[in-house]
């Protein structure tokens, strides 16, 4: 998403006649994306998602917790969401992962040591 800076760095560059493709280039979007923003006066507002819309309710909450309590801990976001919207769940998915981050953290995290990889001739892993 074009930050307001860009968009000012947009308009100081067409004002000094630069073209829509080297706007494009100087900036990194794409040329359709220059000419829409010009001709629309800006890049459009950022999508806002209600704060009722980003919220999962108790029952889905507690069916959730049900659900990652082991065996199943390590089930994807896209597994959950599945089963509940089949058991009455009507929000959305990016909630659901949400409220899964807020109780197991990111998915992945970083390594505990760093690797190097290998590098080995055609062939020679077979000597």
């Amino acid at each position: 998403m074009m930050t307001q800076e860009e968009y000012m760095d947009l308009l100081a560059l067409r004002r000094q006649g630069n073209t829509i493709g080297e706007i494009a280039e100087k900036l990194g979007y794409h040329p359709a994306t220059i000419s829409k923003w010009l001709r629309d006066g800006g890049p459009p507002p950022a999508r806002t998602i209600a704060p009722a819309a980003k919220v999962i309710d108790d029952v889905s909450a507690e069916r959730i917790g049900q659900l990652i309590a082991p065996p199943a801990e390590k089930l994807l976001a896209s597994s959950l969401y599945e089963i509940i919207t089949t058991e009455g769940y009507t929000g959305s998915y990016p909630s659901v992962v949400r409220h899964l981050r807020d109780l197991r953290g990111p998915r992945f995290r970083a390594a505990p040591a760093v690797s190097v990889p290998i590098e080995t001739a055609p062939g020679e892993e077979i000597l």
